[in-house]
């Protein structure tokens, strides 16, 4: 006889110790967000630097261009990240909404079963 094993014990091990990142991933969208709105802030900070000392060498440009290539990669993980989430929050609302019509209607909703059973 086979166990099955539910969609949420496979995503709290995925999130657990078992995964590569251990759970990070959240933790790095976070520090992305951040990454967001200081990176123009730093820039605009080494753009008066490169102003007052030499205005006539735009070293600036250099640090503008990584930083601007770190934050379109940072740009994209966010966005990733609210798709999944918005895609997760939308299955929850379906579910949660067929569950509450059988419940209504006094029917539950036909679910699959793999296992035959035996009388």
């Amino acid at each position: 006889m086979q166990q099955r094993v539910g969609w949420d014990v496979v995503l709290l091990t995925r999130l657990g110790s078992g995964s590569i990142n251990g759970g990070l991933e959240v933790f790095k969208v976070f520090s992305d967000i951040k990454y967001l709105f200081t990176a123009p802030l730093i820039l605009g900070m080494l753009f008066v630097i490169n102003l007052a000392t030499s205005p006539g060498d735009w070293w600036v440009q250099w640090a503008a261009l990584g930083m601007g290539i770190a934050w379109v990669v940072c740009l994209l993980r966010v966005i990733r990240a609210a798709i999944v989430v918005g895609g997760l929050a939308a299955l929850g609302a379906w579910l949660w909404k067929r569950e509450s019509a059988g419940r209504s209607t006094g029917t539950t909703p036909p679910r699959s079963t793999d296992s035959v059973e035996q009388a």
